[in-house]
């Protein structure tokens, strides 16, 4: 048996005691996380170098020190009743808890999903990608504490999840620059042998697909219809608002934060059309027909009060979402692919799909950060109504993204991703016209 199986066997046995001492004391996010850990230990014994294993045993021990801290030490009953610190204090450091093991295990995806599928990751996709492979690392430890609610303790602030997220986007944003920087400095990539040096030249990205004039005008002239007809729309709406004659007010949101709503809708509505007028960035049509749907879904259940007065509703609202901003991800990672240079690829579907999943995932936890903090300038609940909301609207992204990416999975079966992004046009170059189509 060769050193770099019995370092990943090893981390597989230390990530298994750190479950086991986490699901024992319903400790949903390091149940996740070494979850994660297992699997990558169990993957690397039959696939990695010892060199390469050494970013799992690494995440496996922190994962176990930092479960046992946690549900030992630090816990809310220890820290938080006693008063021997402050519950911002408590939770930021959770946060970091939660992060120390989430650092290497994130750039530990990246070597594992390369060494099944035959990815390979420059220092731009790594660099870039690994914040939000992290949140989609912890996101269903909030999940899972969801489903532990009943059982264990309950989650009963904002502030744990809120600040959890913050923290780990934080600690990632600096590591992932230095991780990065290391290596672009060395010239190395990550591969499915581990990191290696890129020793040799690597090729042009293939050229841009180009514009035929009947396609300009068309492009151009819905672009106008939209620009007008989506703040209109919306205004119209902000005016049953204004004139008291929304369900939404009945049902208990406020006027100001329903006119809010409309009036930055209305302005986001602007900016798709804007940018292809100015021949910047142009989608594919279906791409902005199910962005506009998901506007003037949200819009209009919030003022009718649906959000309030139908149980269901916020929870599908979260699905739809999640499921249209996973495909602007799934667009987005087929633009990388093909305007990478050569030695840049996210191996097989199933690569590529694994990298989708978390990017995807991650912003689930954006999302409810910026719905969080945006209750936390105001001073109103105007956004979150508590851990339990969050906890569930969270679920319901992940049940969004797991359909995207089934969906895309299937898709890329018949289909290649220069398909994808050949609909998409980025800066102005792209948009030069050609005389046939």
């Amino acid at each position: 048996m060769n050193s770099g199986r019995l370092v990943a066997i090893a981390s597989a046995l230390i990530s298994l005691a750190a479950l086991v001492i986490a699901v024992s004391e319903f400790e949903g996010i390091m149940t996740v996380i070494a979850l994660f850990s297992l699997v990558f230990g169990s993957v690397a014994s039959k696939r990695c170098s010892a060199k390469t294993n050494l970013f799992i045993l690494a995440a496996a021990i922190a994962t176990l020190a930092c479960t046992v801290v946690s549900v030992v030490a630090l816990g809310p009953e220890q820290m938080v009743d006693k008063d021997v610190m402050d519950k911002v204090h408590w939770f930021y450091i959770m946060g970091l808890l939660h992060a120390v093991p989430i650092v290497p295990m994130a750039f530990a995806s990246f070597i594992i999903i390369a060494s099944v599928t035959g990815a390979s990751y420059n220092w731009a996709v790594v660099g870039g990608l690994s914040p939000f492979v992290a949140l989609g690392i912890l996101v269903p430890g909030y999940v899972l504490e969801y489903v532990f609610q009943g059982i264990g303790d309950l989650l009963d602030d904002n502030g744990y999840i809120l600040y959890g997220l913050l923290v780990v986007t934080a600690v990632m944003l600096v590591f992932s620059w230095i991780f990065a920087r290391f290596l672009r400095r060395n010239r190395l990539i990550v591969t499915e042998s581990g990191i290696a040096p890129l020793d040799y030249e690597p090729e042009p990205p293939a050229p841009v697909c180009r514009l035929t004039p009947s396609q300009d005008v068309r492009e151009r002239r819905t672009a106008l219809a939209v620009m007008v007809l989506a703040p209109v729309a919306l205004m119209v709406i902000c005016w049953f608002v204004v004139t008291g004659k929304a369900p939404g007010l009945a049902a208990g949101h406020p006027e100001e934060y329903l006119v809010a709503t409309c009036v930055l809708w209305a302005l986001i509505s602007l900016i798709l059309p804007i940018l292809r007028l100015t021949r910047l960035v142009s989608l594919p049509s279906a791409l902005v027909g199910i962005i506009y749907a998901n506007i003037f879904f949200y819009v209009i259940c919030l003022t009718c009060g649906l959000y309030l007065n139908v149980s269901w509703c916020g929870d599908l609202g979260h699905v739809i979402s999640s499921t249209i901003v996973s495909t602007i991800v799934f667009v987005a990672i087929c633009l990388i692919q093909t305007h990478s240079p050569s030695h840049v690829t996210f191996g097989s579907v199933d690569g590529f799909c694994a990298v989708l999943f978390l990017v995807a995932l991650s912003f689930g936890g954006i999302w409810e950060m910026m719905e969080g903090f945006t209750d936390t300038a105001t001073g109103y609940s105007y956004m979150v109504y508590g851990a339990t909301d969050t906890m569930g609207d969270l679920a319901a992204d992940m049940i969004g993204v797991m359909i995207v990416t089934i969906c895309a999975h299937v898709y890329l079966r018949n289909h290649d991703m220069a398909e994808i992004s050949c609909r998409v046009r980025l800066g102005r170059r792209s948009f030069e016209t050609v005389e046939t189509d």
